[in-house]
């Protein structure tokens, strides 16, 4: 029963056009579904799912989970209005969210050879792979870019 109550909760903000941001999990959490521990059911609001980062990339080995600092390359959005791309954003994950519309991408980050969505954006939810809180001045302005968005 709590999990359609957060579902109407979460109906309900889309509905009122209040933003929402996800960060990590969170981002992951707007998905379909993810496949981390099984298959499970995401909220549904951003079309696509979450699948394991690849471990594997140009014939050698990458350390999954990915926890450390990369530049994003971003497009332009509300969001991320004035950020710095040459500076790097703190990330630490093992599973990676594909959106089925690649208009929903509005950042990516390239981990070896594979490029891996950093920041995803539909109607009011948005949500960030890396950690805005631990990613130094251009992540708390894109905090800052999210609470100005209303």
């Amino acid at each position: 029963m709590q999990t359609l109550k957060i579902f109407q909760s979460f109906k309900k903000i889309k509905d009122l056009g209040i933003p929402v941001l996800g960060i990590c999990l969170g981002m992951q959490l707007l998905m379909d579904k993810s496949f981390e521990f099984g298959e499970n059911k995401g909220l549904g609001l951003i079309s696509g799912e979450v699948v394991p980062v690849p471990s594997v990339g140009n014939k050698q080995r990458i350390i999954v989970p990915y926890v450390g600092w990369s530049k994003i390359d971003f497009r332009k959005s509300l969001l991320t209005k004035n950020l710095n791309q040459k500076k790097g954003f703190y990330f630490t994950h093992s599973f990676m969210s594909v959106p089925k519309n690649n208009n929903h991408i509005i950042a990516t980050y390239k981990h070896f050879t594979n490029k891996i969505v950093a920041v995803i954006g539909k109607n009011n939810f948005y949500g960030c792979q890396f950690h805005p809180e631990k990613s130094g001045s251009d992540g708390l302005f894109l905090i800052k870019n999210f609470i100005n968005l209303n």
